[in-house]
């Protein structure tokens, strides 16, 4: 009886170790990080959304208010004091949350959303994590 319970226990160890390890993650398990949906994207934004863009240990931190008419204005600044006016249009395609703003000369860029919870994502752009959203 003792040599069954130190395999189940051995088995569980080994099934969460590879849900919490990278490949685990990647292969879908419980940790997984997936990248949200043009749907969920769109219930998201329907309403218009403040968006709090960075936050601690991200090097920027600030927040852009997105309307439902595919506007949006706000401004991040850096932790060396400089700062981006976070002011454009936006809108989804696919699967992703395109942006045109001013800090960028209004350059389209589209970014994928991966979510973190139920109020986080981090954000990639051409597969480069590029920064953190929450709401």
């Amino acid at each position: 009886m003792m040599k069954a319970k130190a395999i189940v226990t051995l088995a569980t160890v080994c099934l969460l170790a590879a849900c919490a390890s990278p490949q685990g993650m990647q292969a879908g398990g419980m940790a997984s990080r997936q990248d949200m949906t043009g749907e969920e994207l769109r219930a998201l934004l329907a309403n218009g959304l403040t968006v709090k863009l960075g936050g601690a240990g991200e090097g920027y931190a600030g927040e852009v208010r997105l309307s439902p008419d595919g506007n949006g204005v706000g401004q991040a600044t850096f932790e060396d004091g400089r700062s981006l006016d976070v002011t454009g249009t936006w809108t989804i395609e696919g699967d992703r949350f395109c942006r045109a703003w001013k800090f960028n000369d209004f350059k389209r860029e589209c970014e994928t959303w991966r979510k973190l919870g139920d109020n986080k994502a981090e954000v990639f752009v051409d597969g480069e994590r590029v920064g953190l959203n929450s709401w």
